[in-house]
């Protein structure tokens, strides 16, 4: 099958006009040393904003800002204090005002402090399920038997609930004995060993403890594995090494859209391997392929990705916006388009253009039909060039979205994806970059250069190349956007030798925006429902990759690390009730693979 990645830059920001931080002088510091600083930044205001803060993120909390005094737009100068428990190593500088929002520069100041506290080892590093048995975990520069609460958890398949850490006997700073018992129904495979404490926090080694257990129960089947909208049926669900009728609170469950779930009116289960189950598929189901579930107390939650197909109606989508971008400040008419959409039917239609600052004022919002709507918006002085989420909601049709672009006198942008079978990235323009330019300027990186708008080129080695485009526009104004191509966001490269690149223009369909990574062709490691959340999003992974201890990571959508959060059991909630409204990314990193999903708070 024919996959395709969009690679992303995290770190960098996405466009050259954007507002960053741009340094900090000095860069390095010790612990518990008090020092000043002064951070600058381009295209800032923090002389005009109110309410600039200045934080240093460290291991243990935030440096002390004893002081602050803003010098001008793009400067500031800063007293502060490392926390004297500081770890080595490099950490975020982050400002905030009112205009400029908040600000990063990622792992900008280097802290020349004390050896982060780890685990070592686990001896011995392996039992069978059900056993239960002592084992001595030996930590480096930790501080068991000083800290408070110290305790000890093993991160295996069941979660800690049916882990049972007995007892525990710290013996020195370093040292600590454990009494375990392995829950019967762990599953084989390597699990990680936590610690913490009020000195340490957490500290882990993972994958070093491995259980002899059973093998992982999974979902094999469904059938009939397809059924129409609205339609009433039987279907047989077929599992491998379940425990249906040994587990308590077996349920069953179809993914669905729009949150209409599907109508379970009776289950019958057969043996530990197989449910008769009739259903009812709602009569708003999309055409397309949706996830089956099964959960219970010794399995967890197991599901076959997309092994139910319903023929159902066309989903809802938003194909244009018209015009498709406009410039910070501007007041404008945009004609948004819909197809299968439901303007004038669904109650409460609103209109809504997430900024990085927040929404734009949608002066008025006048219906035409069931799939066009005319809205007078005015885009925030202070948004940063980029591209945003333009979204339509009402009752029927749920949130359908479309990116709109707030950009300069010129803007250079394009985006990048690859393609497995033919070796190839093709890099995309966005439609205002094709509309504004009269000359192009392409820098392959690799000595390469071409004056086409939609060139080819072939690389001979395979490694990382930044692809410069710049642009001149008929006012004369030039602007510039570089990439790197040949990797992803984490640096992995999968192609064979050398590969070729080919632009093309913006089509009005093409997606522009975040998409899954998925390594090698592989199917997506990770589940996100709901999408578009507002509390609780909720995380199911493939059963093969739940059982080597996933570690979830989340970030903002221009790459600020925000939290992390162990995957446990058959799925995780993630509480994204603090974060503001907007688009963020979703890290799964598991047993050396690792996958990115997009997920966008309400």
């Amino acid at each position: 099958m024919k996959k395709s990645i969009l690679f992303i830059q995290l770190l960098l920001p996405l466009f050259v006009f954007s507002q960053n931080l741009v340094s900090i002088s000095p860069n390095s510091a010790s612990n518990g040393q008090t020092l000043n600083v002064t951070i600058t930044g381009a295209n800032t205001y923090f002389n005009q904003g109110s309410g600039t803060t200045v934080n240093f993120i460290f291991n243990q909390g935030s440096a002390t800002i004893n002081s602050i005094t803003i010098l001008n737009n793009t400067s500031i100068d800063a007293n502060i204090t490392i926390p004297a428990n500081t770890y080595t190593g490099d950490y975020n500088v982050s400002v905030y005002d009112s205009i400029d929002g908040y600000l990063s520069l990622y792992n900008g100041f280097h802290v020349n402090g004390i050896t982060p506290p780890t685990l070592v080892s686990i001896n011995p590093s392996s039992a069978s399920n059900g056993q239960t048995l002592n084992v001595t975990i030996i930590g480096a520069n930790t501080h068991f038997s000083q800290a408070f609460g110290t305790s000890v958890n093993f991160n295996i398949n069941q979660g800690s609930p049916t882990t049972v850490v007995n007892s525990i006997t710290i013996l020195n700073d370093t040292s600590i004995d454990a009494n375990i018992t392995i829950p019967p129904f762990a599953y084989t495979g390597d699990y990680g060993v936590f610690v913490n404490n009020s000195i340490d926090g957490y500290v882990s080694l993972y994958n070093a403890f491995h259980v002899n257990g059973i093998a992982t129960p999974s979902l094999v089947s469904i059938s009939p594995s397809s059924a129409s909208n609205g339609q009433t049926l039987n279907v047989t669900i077929t599992g491998a090494v379940t425990h249906f009728i040994q587990a308590s609170g077996t349920t069953i469950g179809f993914s669905t859209n729009q949150g209409n779930p599907t109508v379970i009116n009776s289950m019958t289960i057969s043996n530990d391997t197989s449910i008769d189950a009739n259903i009812t598929v709602p009569a708003s189901m999309y055409t397309g392929d949706y996830n089956v579930f099964v959960n219970n107390s010794i399995d967890g939650y197991v599901s076959l990705y997309q092994g139910f197909h319903v023929n159902g109606i066309t989903p809802p989508s938003l194909v244009s916006i018209s015009p498709p971008g406009a410039q910070p400040g501007q007041t404008l008419n945009v004609t948004i388009t819909g197809a299968n959409t439901h303007f004038t039917q669904g109650n409460g239609t609103t209109v809504d253009f997430i900024f990085n600052q927040g929404s734009a004022t949608i002066n008025s919002a006048a219906i035409i039909n069931d799939t066009s709507i005319i809205a007078n918006i005015t885009i925030p002085q202070n948004t940063n060039i980029g591209t945003y989420n333009a979204s339509v909601y009402n009752d029927i049709d749920g949130h359908v979205y479309k990116d709109f672009y707030v950009f300069d006198n010129c803007f250079s942008y394009y985006t990048t994806d690859y393609d497995y079978s033919n070796n190839t990235f093709t890099l995309t323009l966005d439609s205002i970059t094709s509309t504004l330019g009269v000359s192009f300027y392409w820098n392959f990186g690799d000595g390469g250069t071409s004056t086409s708008q939609t060139p080819t080129h072939t690389f001979a080695l395979d490694t990382v190349y930044n692809v410069c485009l710049k642009i001149t526009t008929n006012s004369g104004d030039s602007c510039s956007y570089c990439h790197v191509i040949g990797k992803n966001y984490a640096g992995e490269i999968f192609r064979p030798t050398g590969f070729s690149m080919q632009v093309i223009n913006y089509d009005g369909t093409t997606t522009i925006g975040i998409s899954e990574i998925s390594k090698n062709g592989a199917e997506p490691l990770i589940i996100a429902y709901p999408n578009p959340a507002n509390d609780l999003i909720t995380i199911t992974a493939n059963p093969i990759v739940a059982i080597h201890n996933p570690v979830l990571s989340i970030y903002s959508i221009e790459g600020q690390f925000l939290f992390q959060q162990l995957f446990t059991q058959g799925k995780t909630e993630l509480n994204i009730s603090g974060l503001a409204r907007g688009i963020y990314l979703i890290k799964m990193t598991s047993n050396g693979n690792s996958e990115v999903i997009k997920f966008v708070k309400q």
